[in-house]
């Protein structure tokens, strides 16, 4: 932890007093250095935040002093102010909670652009989510609910009431081969497998898929151990992946894919307006019905950190 001058807006961008900001598991990541794109030390954590705009630089429009705003920053936002691109932010409706906000930008738009950005999943698909009782797990089911779709999720044994409840069939990865569970449930396996472990399990999240399924590796969970960087595990998380992206190759039609929000900020930054804005308004319709406001900030509110104590300021 250290003490930096606070940034100054520059051309384009607005400097931006952190409320909010997240803390999860692609922060270990990004410190241990195995996610990919990410920055080289030195540098600020915190993937995803919600503030107030308090400098405009030259260029800049639609955006006012006091305005709240949230983005996803990837890293930077463990600070009291970050200098973040116009094309970055994105207004929040009055009312809304910052830090069930947070939890929208990073887990729900995550969830959102996997499922219609990258898997393009239609209705009536089953689905395959691993960790479904985790941030991203959770969101993805709601959300495949709203998509009408025939959900899956892996989670321990005491995490499968979470999993049901959210109205998906819940699979005990601790009680045998969850491929296996796959085939006696669905007979050919599934549309869709969105996998965020990677390694040995993505093998598995192959085989489970029907023929001209769609397995999406998001994730580098599998490259840490106890959430630190591992050579033995880095290796076997490329040795697997590599096996599986040459699945690519094979006349049955399945398809791996790779979803990393890091290069599809950079490569799409329209669809990071677009769609936080869109559920950004849901969840203020949603919010209006108080004991849905309250369950989501309860569930969510341990990977959410208040930082304006800390005096620091990002990049």
């Amino acid at each position: 932890m250290s003490k930096n001058q606070s940034p100054n807006r520059a051309r384009e961008r607005s400097r931006v007093r952190i409320a909010v900001s997240g803390v999860g598991y692609p922060d270990v990541l990004i410190r241990e250095g195995t996610y990919p794109g990410g920055p080289k030390p030195p540098f600020t954590p915190g993937y995803e935040f919600v503030g107030t705009v308090d400098k405009i630089g030259e260029g800049v429009i639609g955006f006012e002093l006091g305005e709240s705003v949230a983005a996803i920053s990837v890293y930077g936002s463990h600070a009291t102010y970050l200098c973040v691109p116009s094309w970055g932010l994105v207004p929040v409706p009055a009312g809304l909670d910052p830090a069930g906000v947070a939890v929208v930008i990073f887990n729900y738009v995550t969830a959102h652009q996997m499922l219609h950005r990258c898997a393009w999943v239609r209705k009536g698909e089953r689905l395959l989510v691993h960790g479904a009782a985790g941030g991203v797990g959770t969101a993805v089911l709601q959300l495949g609910r709203i998509a009408r779709l025939e959900l899956f999720g892996t989670g321990s044994k005491s995490q499968t009431g979470v999993i049901s409840g959210l109205g998906a069939t819940p699979i005990d990865y601790t009680g045998g081969s969850f491929v296996q569970r796959i085939r006696e449930l669905t007979g050919d396996g599934v549309d869709v497998v969105l996998d965020g472990i990677g390694g040995k399990v993505s093998i598995g999240s192959h085989r489970a898929l029907r023929r001209r399924g769609r397995l999406v590796m998001y994730g580098h969970y599998g490259t840490t151990a106890g959430g630190r960087k591992n050579a033995r595990s880095i290796a076997l998380f490329y040795l697997y992946g590599a096996i599986v992206f040459a699945g690519n190759l094979l006349p049955n039609g399945k398809r791996v894919l790779a979803f990393q929000v890091a290069k599809l900020r950079d490569r799409r930054p329209a669809w990071f307006r677009e769609d936080p804005a869109v559920l950004l308004a849901v969840s203020y319709a949603t919010c209006r019905a108080v004991n849905a406001r309250r369950s989501l900030k309860a569930r969510f509110v341990d990977r959410l950190v208040q930082r304006e104590a800390y005096g620091l300021s990002g990049r």
